[in-house]
């Protein structure tokens, strides 16, 4: 069950599989732009999101078969807010990612560390079996902790 999706909101489902990675991109680039990120601020967001669905493709334990990400845009007066929401066990990242080492790659970290890089916030909620990831981006017209960082 979920509240009616408000009036600024804008709402994407997409399967749990590489093949919808496309129509990710394209939802979350589009709702970016469209809520004034300016280009830079929105492709280095949409970087960030795809890392988190790539990393719910590959990584996500206790998927229902034909499992959805559900994706929601809210553009409020001062920021942008992602939710990617997917059912399974609860992933907690770890508090601190240290130095990526490339030559560990594909597990190297480099995913986490281009989230907390691209995003002025990033909150992980798991409750009842549902994974919810808020992705958070303040307008540069307002203080922005991201240059704090």
């Amino acid at each position: 069950m979920r509240p009616p999706i408000a009036g600024h909101e804008k709402r994407c489902e997409v399967p749990v599989a590489f093949a919808s990675l496309s129509r990710y991109r394209e939802f979350v680039m589009t709702q970016t732009l469209r809520a004034g990120l300016s280009e830079q601020d929105a492709g280095l967001f949409t970087v960030a999101s795809v890392e988190v669905f790539t990393n719910i493709v590959r990584h996500a334990k206790g998927l229902l078969a034909g499992a959805r990400v559900e994706l929601i845009a809210d553009c409020a007066s001062t920021e942008f807010v992602l939710k990617v929401i997917h059912s399974g066990k609860a992933f907690r990242p770890c508090e601190k990612v240290g130095v990526t080492q490339l030559d560990a790659f594909p597990e190297s970290g480099i995913g986490m560390t281009i989230i907390r890089s691209a995003c002025d916030g990033v909150e992980y909620v798991h409750h009842k079996g549902v994974n919810t990831v808020r992705m958070k981006s303040v307008f540069r017209g307002h203080a922005s902790t991201r240059s704090k960082r």
